[in-house]
């Protein structure tokens, strides 16, 4: 059993699901309609009447910006391409301003390309103020870069928490030495599957489970986290974690 709590108090169920916004793996998109009018219906669903024709239309306009799609806001959904859909749903979840965004697997289905495109544009709304916390598997040492903060997964424990960059080292720190110009997600995965013997156990304990976010300097290797609580307010950090499906 845990608890979530948020800027330091219990979560409020009804408050924090205004403040986040979840999308699904899968894009569930009407195909019939147009870019521009799935944000307006999405638009008055969400922001209601209290909300001005013409602010909604800058809301909109700012997104669409953001997310590059203001030169296909008037192409139908049946006629976008997976990344652009990709990031239509993510839009569709913009509108009413989430400080807290999680994704299931954003890049599935997506050429490299399109992935990375889609990672930068995550990257873009984290530097806006907002925590992106999102699933990747098997992502290229590219898209591995865009990240900020990676938390690990294997057989439901946390095998690593810490900067992207500082995951090598942590793993050199348990004596298991990452082959030159191989991926450093793969070769985690690879250690989560057992590929290097049995050391799961040891790399989970490092980290004590997740309570503790490693950190690459010369005076300390584990630092304890100070709280488990999702800060909501002046964020501006990209998530990312893999799940080794152990």
């Amino acid at each position: 059993e845990g608890r979530v709590n948020v800027n330091g108090a219990e979560r409020k169920f009804k408050t924090f699901r205004k403040q986040s916004a979840y999308i699904t793996q899968q894009d569930h998109l009407m195909s019939n309609l147009s870019v521009d009018e799935y944000m307006m219906s999405a638009a008055h669903l969400k922001l209601g009447n209290d909300v001005s024709e013409k602010e909604k239309k800058l809301t909109i306009e700012l997104i669409m910006n953001t997310l590059g799609l203001t030169n296909s806001q008037s192409t139908r959904v049946s006629c976008l391409s997976g990344g652009e859909c990709k990031r239509l749903a993510i839009g569709l979840e913009l509108i009413d301003n989430p400080a807290i965004l999680f994704l299931d697997e954003p890049t599935s289905g997506l050429d490299s390309s399109s992935g990375l495109q889609c990672v930068a544009v995550l990257r873009d709304i984290a530097k806006t103020g907002r925590t992106v916390v999102a699933t990747i598997h098997q992502p290229s040492t590219r898209l591995l870069d865009q990240f900020d903060q990676l938390y690990i997964v294997a057989g439901g424990s946390c095998m690593y928490q810490g900067p992207v960059n500082s995951l090598i080292p942590y793993l050199q720190s348990m004596n298991l030495q990452c082959p030159d110009h191989h991926n450093p997600a793969d070769f985690a995965i690879d250690v989560a599957s057992g590929e290097y013997g049995d050391v799961v156990f040891r790399l989970i304990s490092g980290i004590e489970n997740g309570r503790s976010i490693y950190q690459d300097n010369s005076s300390t290797s584990c630092v304890p986290s100070t709280s488990h609580d999702t800060e909501v307010d002046e964020v501006d950090e990209t998530d990312f974690m893999i799940n080794s499906h152990l």
